[in-house]
């Protein structure tokens, strides 16, 4: 959810479709033999790929957008515009495009994988105090929703720059919160292991154009350091943290 210039989407189907990637087996068989003229092939059929901007809206924010939109159109994924990730399970299309992907998914009943990297707001609030709570607020509610879309098994990963004012989120302590996610994991979040990436900014490239293309298009993710948090749901009562030291890690 919250794709920018759909590069990170981009990078997954680029990444797959190496030939040493275990997915290169999914072929057009689930298709029926029935693909639309842009599909290559069906690399990518149980992607899909959200922005929270409309298309219009994005193609004004991010003008190279279109490559990468083609590119993860021709794998079979499915491409949705206009997503809140805050209500997800009330999207007709999030809902439509996760029926599709279990008519080929046998006992799937939610998605396996939900990733957010980088989430904002792009609201520019000066006020520090008031600026922390929105996007606490953001990211709670994102929980909140990707829980009921979410397979009991799945996982919830969420990216987030090191340093402030990303610290004072407490991300971890937010969702644990809820007293519906686990920590299971966190580990650096590294650009140059997908290829394509950029990082962009939520207000786009009239906000920053250098950041577009070249050697320092993550620089800044570079510089400050990710690290990217794994969550899955608690369906026991009596689970437990397996990563404890996780649980307070940004206070």
């Amino acid at each position: 959810v919250g794709e920018g210039d759909f590069s990170f989407a981009a990078s997954l189907i680029k990444m797959w479709r190496r030939p040493t990637s275990s997915s290169h087996h999914l072929s057009k068989d689930i298709t029926d033999g029935e693909t639309d003229n842009n599909v290559q092939d069906m690399i990518g059929f149980n992607l899909v790929a959200t922005s929270f901007d409309s298309k219009s809206d994005l193609i004004k924010k991010y003008p190279e957008v279109g490559d990468n939109l083609a590119l993860i159109d021709s794998s079979g994924a499915s491409i949705l515009h206009d997503v809140d990730c805050r209500k997800l399970f009330e999207n007709n299309d999030v809902l439509h495009s996760l029926s599709l992907i279990s008519q080929h998914e046998e006992g799937l009943a939610g998605f396996d994988k939900i990733v957010f990297n980088f989430p904002h707001l792009g609201c520019g609030v000066c006020d520090t105090d008031a600026n922390i709570k929105q996007h606490q607020d953001l990211i709670r509610e994102f929980c909140l929703s990707a829980y009921k879309v979410l397979t009991p098994n799945g996982q919830l990963l969420i990216t987030v720059k090191n340093g402030e004012p990303y610290q004072s989120w407490q991300v971890p302590k937010l969702i644990l919160r809820t007293n519906l996610w686990i920590v299971r994991n966190a580990f650096p979040f590294l650009p140059q292991n997908f290829p394509g990436y950029q990082h962009r900014r939520t207000l786009g490239a009239a906000a920053k154009a250098e950041e577009v293309g070249g050697p320092k298009r993550n620089a800044d993710i570079s510089k400050l350091g990710a690290r990217t948090l794994v969550f899955t749901p608690k369906n026991d009562p009596d689970d437990q943290d397996v990563v404890a030291e996780h649980s307070g890690g940004e206070d």
